[in-house]
């Protein structure tokens, strides 16, 4: 097994070897955070889908939209409720 040298630190923009050696971590990091993120959206999504038709049209929701409104919210649709005027 070979260590990964050191480098030196360049002033002009490059990386130093400690860098270099924590991109794998970093990677791995940004792997088990996606695939938790993924889990959150299931998770909500199952729970969506469990409420009854009535409740779901009563939110504006469409059986067909659950998926959508979990990952990216109700984006160009009307607010829910309307102030009274």
């Amino acid at each position: 097994m070979h260590a990964i040298p050191y480098a030196r630190i360049d002033h002009a923009g490059g990386m130093s070897g400690r860098h270099i050696a924590a991109a794998p971590f970093r990677a791995a990091a940004a792997l088990l955070a996606g695939a938790f993120r993924a889990i959150r959206y299931r998770r909500a999504a199952m729970a969506v889908r469990d409420l009854p038709p009535e409740m779901l049209k009563d939110i504006g929701i469409h059986q067909s939209e659950i998926d959508s409104v979990v990952r990216h919210g109700r984006t160009g649709r009307p607010p829910l409720m309307r102030p009274e005027p």
